[in-house]
C-alpha cells in the first residue's frame, strides 16, 4: 500500500514529472521492475530537482530515503547513517564472500556488527553508535532494517536476504571502495577484489563491479585497462583454449565493458572507444554478440 499512499501524496504534476525524469534517463526504465524500486524511485523525485544519472548516487540515494522517510532520528536508537551505511556494506561483502551470497542468519549478522564496531572502529561516525554493542540495541537497529525495507526474512527461520539484488551490489561496492573491509580480509590493492571473480566469469560480481567503477575513478581505470588486458590475452590464447570456453569468457567481459561504455553518465576516453570497437570485431566477437 505504501506505493499508492506516496502516488496519492505526490499528485498529477509530480507524478508526470516523474515519468518526463524517467524517459529522459535511458537508465532508469530498466531500474523499474518491482514494485520496490518504482516506490524507491518515486520517493527520491518527491525529495531531488532530478533523477541523478550517476547510479551509485541513485542507489545511495534509495537505500537513504528508505531509512529515514517519515520518521526522525529520534526515533530510531542511536541512529548514525553513514555508520549505518558502513555497518550495512560489510554485512553485504560478507555474504559476498561467503557460500551462500543471498541469504545469512540473523545471528550472524547481529556477530558481524558487533566485530565491526571493534576492528573498524576508526571509520565510525557518531560514539554513542559505535558504543551501543550490547546484543538488545543491535537487535533493535536489524528489527529497523528489515522495517524498512533493507532486509526481508525469507523463511520462518532467522535468516534474512537483501530486499534488492541491487542494494547488495551497491552495497558491496561501498565497502570496497571505502575500505570497510576487515584488516584480515584486506587486499594490496582494490582491483584485486575483482580479479579473480571476473578471471572466473562469475556473474554474481557483474553490478558490483559496474557501482565500484561509477563510485571510483581509480577504479574505473583499473577496471577497464584489466578487461582490456584480458581481452588482449584471449586473442593471443584463442588457438589454447576450446571455442566454447574462449567465447564465453570473452561474452563476460565484453558485456561488462559495453555496459559501462553505454551507462548514463559514464564516459570513455577516445582512445578507450577505439581499444573498444577494435577488441568487438576481432576474432569476430561482434558477430557472436549479436547472436547472445
Amino acid at each position: 500500500m505504501l506505493i499508492f499512499n506516496i502516488l496519492r501524496k505526490t499528485g498529477e504534476d509530480n507524478h508526470a514529472y516523474f515519468n518526463q525524469m524517467r524517459n529522459s534517463n535511458s537508465d532508469i526504465g530498466s531500474l523499474i521492475t518491482t514494485q520496490l524500486e518504482l516506490t524507491g524511485l518515486i520517493m527520491v523525485c518527491q525529495s531531488q530537482s532530478a533523477l541523478p544519472t550517476d547510479i551509485a548516487v541513485l542507489y545511495r540515494l534509495i537505500i537513504e530515503i528508505w531509512l529515514t522517510y517519515g520518521i526522525k532520528d529520534a526515533s530510531i536508537p542511536f541512529f548514525s547513517l553513514s555508520d549505518i551505511f558502513l555497518e550495512l556494506s560489510t554485512i553485504a561483502y560478507y555474504m559476498a564472500e561467503s557460500e551462500d551470497k543471498f541469504r545469512i542468519s540473523r545471528e550472524k549478522i547481529i556477530a558481524i556488527i558487533k566485530d565491526r564496531r571493534t576492528d573498524l572502529r576508526r571509520y565510525y561516525r557518531s560514539n554513542s553508535y559505535v558504543s551501543a554493542c550490547s546484543d538488545e540495541d543491535i537487535k533493535k537497529l536489524v528489527d529497523f532494517w528489515l522495517k524498512r525495507n533493507i532486509f526481508v526474512k525469507k523463511s520462518n527461520e532467522d535468516v534474512y536476504e537483501f530486499a534488492h539484488r541491487e542494494y547488495q551490489s551497491y552495497l558491496i561496492s561501498y565497502a570496497i571502495v571505502n575500505n570497510f573491509i576487515p584488516p584480515n580480509r584486506r587486499k594490496l590493492k582494490r582491483i584485486e577484489y575483482f580479479e579473480e571473480h571476473m578471471t572466473r566469469a562469475d556473474d554474481f560480481w557483474d553490478r558490483v563491479i559496474i557501482f565500484s567503477a561509477f563510485m571510483s575513478t581509480d577504479l574505473h581505470d583499473d577496471i577497464i585497462d584489466f578487461i582490456f588486458k584480458k581481452l588482449q590475452t584471449f586473442d593471443a590464447e584463442e588457438v589454447i583454449i576450446s571455442p566454447l570456453t574462449f567465447k564465453g569468457i570473452d561474452k563476460y567481459f565484453l558485456t561488462i565493458i559495453l555496459q559501462l561504455a553505454n551507462a548514463e553518465g559514464f564516459y570513455f576516453a577516445d582512445n578507450e572507444y577505439e581499444k573498444l570497437f577494435e577488441e568487438l570485431f576481432k576474432s569476430n566477437r561482434i558477430n557472436f554478440m549479436k547472436k547472445s
